[in-house]
């Protein structure tokens, strides 16, 4: 099976690469830099430095394979709004690109597209995938745009794809460093001796550890019956406070709270617990990984 790899060097790209070596499939890895991120494999895999803005270098590459993971991409809340034209471009027109050279070259891949939470509006129970969608962001945006041009293409081209809406993601695979969302950015708080949450810190999330997630995608390309979908990942819920609480068990650090900031409190969407239960039944998956098993493994190290 051959498998390219679009936004290899990110954090999720970088996992998923380590989670695919150990499969028997060919890759094939694109970013805007060199493969400097995962030099020390890099003679397991080919990588060919793309711009997916640059439309001439998209109708260039080869786009024939058995599966694409498109994780390429901007990513951030209020910085999205700040650069909006640049988030449009790039992570908007970017697919939009690589579909049309698709369509050109006549090759139809599996799309396997990761998105966010934050198409979400927050719920107090578990959200199922057509839930009310609520878009504060233009990252939020972005990332539902692209849902559409993926069933648009589906339906116009037969290019199939799976979309996997994901939580909040957690962990590493080998030497990858830490998310920078969520986890990584209270992991570097505790560093400090102190975890600042907002409001009382009672938000609720999936938290998905990334080894979870490469697995679930995986598995994803050989199940007929999930293309051309939306998908949740699942994991495990808790609220950020519990979170942090769990985190000084391995870190020396205080909790402390603090009223919103304005513009923050405007972005916050409420809990966003997810309801898996579409896709968990379609592959039977058992989840591997906890978050308390992950923190404390990293104690040991």
């Amino acid at each position: 099976m051959k498998i390219i790899i679009v936004g290899s060097n990110g954090y999720l790209g970088q996992n998923i690469i380590i989670s695919l070596l150990e499969k028997e499939v060919q890759l094939v890895c694109h970013d805007l830099h060199d493969a400097s991120a995962l030099k020390e494999h890099a003679h397991l895999f080919s990588y060919h430095p793309l711009d997916i803005t640059d439309p001439e270098a998209v109708a260039a590459a080869d786009w024939n394979a058995d599966a694409i993971f498109f994780l390429a991409g901007l990513t951030g809340t209020k910085v999205s709004i700040e650069k909006a034209s640049s988030f449009v471009k790039t992570n908007e027109l970017g697919l939009a690109q690589v579909l049309e050279a698709l369509v050109k070259q006549d090759v139809r891949p599996s799309i396997l597209f990761p998105s966010t939470r934050l198409v979400y509006k927050g719920a107090m129970g578990p959200i199922p995938e057509d839930y009310e969608k609520e878009f504060k962001t233009i990252y939020a945006l972005n990332k539902f745009s692209c849902e559409q041009l993926l069933r648009i293409f589906a339906v116009n081209y037969g290019i199939p794809y799976t979309v996997f809406r994901i939580c909040v993601p957690y962990g590493n695979l080998g030497n990858v460093p830490f998310s920078y969302g969520t986890i990584g950015f209270l992991m570097k708080q505790a560093l400090t001796g102190k975890i600042t949450l907002y409001g009382d810190g009672s938000q609720r999330r999936t938290f998905t550890h990334v080894g979870d997630i490469a697995n679930v995608m995986f598995l994803c390309l050989s199940a007929k019956k999930i293309k051309n979908a939306v998908y949740n990942i699942g994991g495990e819920d808790y609220s950020l406070k519990q979170v942090a609480e769990m985190i000084t068990t391995v870190r020396k650090a205080t909790i402390r709270f603090q009223e919103w900031p304005s513009l923050d409190q405007l972005l916050e969407s409420g809990d966003t617990v997810f309801d898996s239960r579409k896709l968990d039944l379609l592959l039977s998956y058992r989840y591997q990984y906890s978050f308390l098993n992950w923190l404390n493994s990293l104690d040991m190290q």
